[in-house]
């Protein structure tokens, strides 16, 4: 069928078949949660992807939240995926968080319709059905496999997503335990004003039920010096991180101090006015080689750079190290992770960033999906 897709391999040529869904996984209620969250989090402009899964207590390397991201776009409301640097409202996207987050609009019901019917299996179903009672399951999937050409092993999953969206929208009634499609209205009233003039549309804030943080464009972060040693995959994530929230930043590599040559390594005075904040990163390997041969820990190595940068930036540390490298808590602000789960180090740095004044982040408030 036109959504099954096989892949060939392995010693014995076995034939793997992965079903691809023509339609989004994610019921309309949760993605209309989503972009309600990020209308609200940016005023409906583009909001940093990362960013996004914070305010949704998401990892943004999940499958969780490319699937929810994957559903948005297949309603039309957003742009972007999980490979994009942002996600942004759609022109229908923005129209329809406008007129959905108060439940009073008389275009509240009108725009669930449409997006419920964006698309394409879903509008066609009810089209199909439209004044009619909703056939027994088998028959309405048998129509859905013959008729639209949804894979037999996802008919089921399909036919609920068609219902629990067309119930969310109020356009599927429940008339004596029997569902039946109602005719979907297109047609929206204008957004006014008391006075009647058009305007954009401004909601007040639902009753809290979470908190999230966005990073306030008012007051920009400062320079950060990051020094890593070894954990490049690591550090080239935080690079990528900082990227894309807009911290300017340099990076260099740390070295074990020799008394004879160097003894500050790459620390001097000039940095402390230079950078606002020092990250030290250092993980990877348990020995490294220094000059003459001579082999040191990484523990040695991060204690050492840690009180020369103490010389340097006083409090203004942040130290991310391998989980392996045991550290003592008295030594300040330090993160641990592990290198096959780095989305778990988004959160912790971005709390240290704030609580230690280097970042200015707005705390809201939203209804959690």
């Amino acid at each position: 069928m036109a959504n099954i897709i096989e892949l060939r391999g392995g010693s014995n040529n076995r034939k793997r078949v992965r079903n691809v869904r023509p339609y989004p996984l994610n019921g309309l209620e949760e993605v209309r949660s989503l972009v309600q969250a990020m209308y609200e989090a940016n005023s409906g402009l583009p909001i940093n992807r990362i960013m996004l899964a914070e305010i949704l207590g998401i990892a943004p390397s999940s499958s969780v939240y490319t699937t929810l991201l994957n559903s948005c776009s297949k309603f039309g409301l957003t742009s972007g995926n999980y490979r994009s640097k942002r996600i942004e409202l759609t022109e229908f996207g923005s129209e329809f968080v406008k007129n959905t987050m108060d439940k009073s609009n008389s275009n509240y019901r009108v725009w669930l319709g449409e997006a419920a019917n964006k698309p394409e299996i879903f509008k066609q179903f009810y089209s199909y059905y439209e004044n009619k009672k909703i056939p027994p399951d088998n028959i309405a999937e048998e129509y859905l496999q013959s008729e639209l050409q949804i894979n037999s092993d996802l008919s089921a999953e399909c036919l609920n997503l068609i219902k629990t969206n067309g119930v969310y929208a109020g356009f599927v009634k429940d008339i004596k335990g029997s569902l039946y499609i109602e005719p979907v209205e297109y047609e929206v009233d204008p957004i006014t004003t008391s006075e009647g003039s058009s305007e954009d549309f401004h909601f007040a804030a639902p009753e809290p039920a979470s908190v999230f943080t966005t990073i306030n464009p008012e007051y920009p972060p400062g320079k950060l010096l990051l020094g890593y040693f070894g954990a490049e995959k690591v550090a080239d994530y935080l690079k990528e991180m900082f990227d894309e929230l807009g911290i300017v930043y340099e990076d260099k590599e740390l070295e074990y101090p020799d008394p004879a040559v160097n003894p500050s390594g790459i620390f001097d005075h000039e940095l402390g006015q230079e950078f606002d904040l020092f990250v030290m990163l250092v993980g990877e390997s348990s020995y490294t080689r220094v000059s003459g041969g001579r082999e040191t820990s990484m523990y040695d190595m991060t204690f050492l750079n840690h009180a020369l940068a103490n010389g340097v930036f006083q409090s203004r540390i942040i130290s991310i190290l391998d989980n392996q490298i045991k550290f003592p808590n008295a030594s300040g602000r330090i993160i641990d992770y592990d290198v096959n789960n780095l989305e778990s180090i988004i959160l912790p740095v971005l709390g240290e960033l704030k609580d230690i004044g280097f970042l200015s982040i707005n705390t809201k408030k939203l209804n959690r999906f």
